[in-house]
């Protein structure tokens, strides 16, 4: 139960992120995990703000490998 109602904040938070990209300043994020801890307990808050901080994470690390090494087309340079 504590796993789908983890997955379901982290699912809202980052789609609301992501629905409102193009307004400044408005982020329903936060709110989202605040309303998660209130309502069901400091460790399914916890447990979405950190999903959320992991995958946030993974698309950083992603961003630079893709800027720092370019990515590789199958059949490009180097495959012979």
């Amino acid at each position: 139960m504590k796993v789908a109602l983890i997955a379901v904040f982290t699912a809202l938070s980052l789609g609301t992120n992501y629905v409102m990209i193009d307004i400044p300043n408005v982020k329903l994020m936060d709110a989202l995990i605040f309303i998660a801890a209130f309502l069901f307990g400091l460790e399914v808050g916890l447990g979405s703000a950190i999903s959320v901080l992991i995958f946030l994470m993974v698309v950083a690390i992603a961003a630079l490998f893709i800027k720092g090494f370019g990515a590789a087309a199958p059949g490009g340079l180097g495959e012979e």
